[in-house]
């Protein structure tokens, strides 16, 4: 079974957590305003890199657009859904895809909103 992993993105002080468990919710404070904070779930992936996927997070890889020719991609993962018992996890269409082995994390919707307009530009956004 896959432990449950999150990050969260403080919307008021823009900031990112590192990542935690559902067991350190208590880490919050329980008087702090909840809407200032984007949960992110880890989406089960990890990147070339081996660095860990999680909602939001902005990735790029080769799309083979014919057999000799490639297009570097990017795109955002939008959700995170799975079946714990087996370990198959998809989140976004690519990742669905099995496409994983070429991902790299280039950054995150919340941290990097420059990014925003390459993913918007290719159709698979949805970060925030």
């Amino acid at each position: 079974m896959r432990q449950r992993k999150y990050k969260a993105w403080n919307k008021k002080t823009k900031t990112m957590t590192k990542p935690f468990t559902s067991d350190d919710f208590l880490l919050f404070d329980p008087d702090e305003e909840m809407y200032f904070w984007e949960l992110l779930d880890f989406s089960g992936f990890t990147d070339v890199n081996g660095v860990e996927l999680y909602e939001s997070d902005i990735y790029t890889w080769e799309s083979w657009v014919s057999p000799t020719q490639s297009k570097r991609r990017v795109a955002v993962v939008n959700y995170s859904i799975g079946n714990d018992g087996d370990g198959y996890h998809t989140s976004g269409f690519t990742l669905a895809c099995g496409w994983q082995d070429s991902f790299e994390k280039i950054g995150n919707w919340w941290e990097n909103p420059e990014m925003r307009e390459e993913v918007r530009a290719q159709g698979d956004h949805g970060g925030g």
